[in-house]
Order: C-alpha cells, then sequence, then structure tokens
C-alpha cells in the first residue's frame, strides 16, 4: 500500500501543472507532523520530561496529578496536530481536494498557538518559533493563491472552446450565426 502512495505522489508532485511550493509545503507538513508526535508522545510518557522543556518546576503546580494531566493534555494536542500535519502532506503529495481544506484548517491554529506562544512567553522566542510563524504565514498566502486552488480543484479555469463548437458568423446565409 505505501508503494501505491509513493507511485500516486510522484505522479502528481512531478506532473506540469503541479505549483513550484508544492512538494516544498507537503514535505514540511510532514516533518512538522512526525516532530509534533515524537514531542507529543515524549510529554505524554514522561511528565517531568514536559517540565525540563517548558523550563518549569514543580513549585509551578499544586501536585503530580495537574502536572500530569497538563503534559498530557499538551501532548495529545501535539499529537493530533502532528497527525493532522501528516495526514495533509499525503493529501498534498497525491493531491486530493481535501489537503487544501484541511491544510485551511490546521495553518491558522498553527499560527494562532505560534502568536499565543510568542504573546505567553515572549522571552522565550527563538529561531524555531520565528520559522515556524514564517513558514505557516507563507503556506497561508499560498494556498490562497490561484495557481494552487487550481491544481487542488478548488476553482475550475474554463477550457477554450473547441472550433467545432465557436459560433461564426457567415454573410452568405444572410447574417445568421452558424455553428461549424
Amino acid at each position: 500500500m505505501v508503494t501505491n502512495i509513493v507511485i500516486a505522489s510522484t505522479n502528481s508532485l512531478f506532473a506540469k501543472d503541479c505549483p513550484r511550493s508544492i512538494p516544498a509545503m507537503g514535505t514540511v507538513r510532514l516533518l512538522g507532523g512526525i516532530i509534533a508526535i515524537g514531542l507529543g508522545a515524549f510529554f505524554v510518557s514522561s511528565p517531568m520530561g514536559y517540565l525540563n522543556y517548558v523550563e518549569e518546576s514543580m513549585a509551578n503546580y499544586e501536585s503530580m496529578t495537574e502536572l500530569v494531566f497538563v503534559a498530557t493534555f499538551v501532548g495529545g494536542v501535539f499529537m493530533i496536530l502532528g497527525t493532522a500535519c501528516i495526514t495533509v502532506a499525503f493529501g498534498t503529495f497525491t493531491r486530493k481536494s481535501w489537503a487544501w481544506t484541511l491544510n485551511m484548517i490546521v495553518t491558522p491554529i498553527l499560527l494562532l498557538l505560534t502568536i499565543l506562544g510568542i504573546v505567553i512567553a515572549p522571552s522565550e522566542i527563538d529561531g524555531i518559533t520565528f520559522a515556524s510563524l514564517s513558514i505557516n504565514v507563507f503556506i497561508f498566502y499560498y494556498l490562497l493563491t490561484k495557481s494552487v486552488r487550481v491544481y487542488f480543484g478548488k476553482i475550475r479555469v474554463p477550457t477554450p472552446e473547441s472550433p467545432a463548437s465557436v459560433p461564426v458568423f457567415d454573410p452568405a446565409v444572410g447574417g445568421n450565426r452558424i455553428s461549424v
């Protein structure tokens, strides 16, 4: 089954009408999804690891139960978003119309979470935060371009009519329009 996905993705990504940044967008979503699932699993399995990652201490929590709940919740959110990103990546690679829609849902969520992180902890802004913000802003803008919407079948481009169906003015027939 994996072979079919790879073959389908190769055919879609290297088609003449594939916009230039579609493969990069799919790859970014795939790698981001893998990292998010890994980080989420780490948080769920190790609340103390979560504590170290967010650079907090046990004093910030009233009990170990609260820490476990928060770490599990945050880890679960990471795993859900990671799964959504991987799903978007495979849909993007295989040119599925729903991939565009799901990407239009996931991207604003990721932007919102990044901006929320910047507002809550402005001292923690680093290169990863800036890269995440920049990439997601670009992806959101790029998804709205005409070529990408056409590629995913979200808008239709009118095809030129064939000469046989174009009405022609023939003065010999008294000026009536006829089809050739």
